[in-house]
């Protein structure tokens, strides 16, 4: 008998720009259509883009301060009695 061996070829791990993710992060955001519509258009597993989704999410997040100062008028307190 033949042996025959049937390798499959070695895929190599595809790497995205970041222009790549937002543009795909922001249509997500922006244009009506499913994630997975959008995964699938582009040759994406859908928790890949998920995952672009949720990370540009934290980065929003983390941009922002989470506490704000602003100015408050002196009491008057002073002025106020004595009037």
């Amino acid at each position: 008998m033949n042996n025959v061996s049937v390798t499959r070829p070695y895929r190599k791990r595809r790497q995205y720009t970041p222009e790549f993710k937002a543009r795909l992060v922001a249509e997500s955001q922006h244009s009506g259509k499913s994630v997975s519509r959008i995964a699938l258009d582009n040759d994406l597993n859908t928790n890949l883009l998920r995952r672009w989704i949720n990370e540009s999410k934290e980065m929003d997040q983390g941009s922002s301060p989470a506490f704000v100062p602003i100015r408050l008028p002196a009491t008057v307190g002073h002025a106020a009695q004595s009037s």
